[in-house]
């Protein structure tokens, strides 16, 4: 199964209207925007083997973060500690970023964890390698 290298990417919802994963400002949540191909649509994958990653936001320098303790519903943010996430193929080019249980499913209020759901749309995304 091919799967995403380390590198620099932007991340782009593959559900209808195709927003790209945005931060806005130093600790807001993510959330779905429009292509501007500005730093803070870009992120720089470090593969920790595993299908696990560290995600940072390159425009920021932060890391997506959903507590300690993620919980269903609890908002991505930005965040100063790192969290490693697990980045998956649902289908060819197509992936799902979460937890051990939860997805990152883009709402229309930002990023929220979700329980799993491979029919969802919100839940699936394409990785765009960047330089």
């Amino acid at each position: 199964m091919p799967r995403i290298e380390g590198g620099q990417y932007m991340i782009k919802n593959a559900g209808p209207g195709g927003q790209y994963i945005t931060l806005h400002t130093l600790d807001d949540v993510l959330r779905g925007a429009l292509r501007t191909g500005a730093t803070n649509q870009k992120w720089i994958v470090n593969d920790l083997g595993n299908q696990t990653f560290y995600i940072t936001n390159r425009g920021f320098d932060k890391e997506p973060g959903a507590y300690a303790r993620p919980a269903r519903g609890n908002a991505v943010t930005a965040a100063s500690d790192r969290q490693a996430w697990q980045i998956t193929e649902l289908n060819p080019g197509i992936y799902r970023i979460s937890t051990a249980n939860l997805a990152w499913s883009l709402e229309s209020d930002g990023v929220k964890l979700a329980p799993f759901d491979t029919a969802d749309d919100r839940q699936s995304f394409k990785f765009e390698s960047v330089a």
